[in-house]
């Protein structure tokens, strides 16, 4: 029997301060590091529309245009009028070489 592994927290537990972290590191080009702090929101069910939009903005970058286009469709089941999200799906959709209008 392998011993349960405690859950390490790396970052603060307010949602909005993990959020603003993800973001610093998605400014520094570090992706992974980034995913990893968006990751534990979603795994401890605090994700919002946010979170959703940072990891897809991650995700475009590392140029994973269709599981971005999922992760920012989950955004925008919580937020359909966030104009943010939709602008990046649309260059998610676009990257991938779909440009049907509408």
């Amino acid at each position: 029997m392998t011993p349960k592994r405690k859950k390490r927290r790396r970052v603060p537990v307010d949602a909005q301060q993990v959020g603003d972290f993800a973001a610093a590191f998605l400014g520094e080009g570090k992706l992974v590091e980034a995913l990893e702090v968006l990751d534990e929101l979603i795994y401890d069910g605090l994700a919002t529309v946010t979170t959703w939009r940072l990891a897809g903005k991650c995700l475009i970058q590392a140029g994973e245009y269709a599981q971005a286009n999922d992760v920012l469709d989950r955004a925008l089941k919580l937020d359909p009028s966030d104009l943010t999200t939709r602008f990046d799906l649309a260059g998610s959709l676009y990257q991938m070489g779909d440009v049907r209008p509408g």
